[in-house]
């Protein structure tokens, strides 16, 4: 299993709801980022914070989701209070999310 599999899998569903490819997305972020793409989708690396927004724009996920996902991904110890915290407390202010 890669490293950041869980983020690579969000991400994966995120890119196929759109009907998009990573070269789709590597167009629509930056032509010359393809590789960078690739190995988040593979869960091998992940972007860097300054990446989120417009990644989260691309795909038309969620930024907060895609944000605890992000930190989560890089501080597995931090899954049940972010869960508890933001996403739980999430959904119980913003129904339907």
């Amino acid at each position: 299993m890669s490293q950041h599999a869980v983020f690579a899998a969000f991400l994966a569903q995120r890119l196929n709801a759109k009907g998009m490819s990573v070269n789709d997305l590597a167009k629509e972020l930056c032509p010359k980022a393809a590789l960078k793409l690739r190995r988040w989708f593979e869960g091998s690396s992940l972007p860097s914070a300054k990446e989120l927004y417009p990644l989260s724009r691309a795909l038309d996920a969620d930024q907060v989701v895609l944000s605890v996902g992000w930190l989560i991904a890089q501080a597995p110890e931090l899954t049940d209070v972010m869960d508890e915290e933001v996403l739980v407390g999430r959904q119980q202010k913003l129904p339907g999310f």
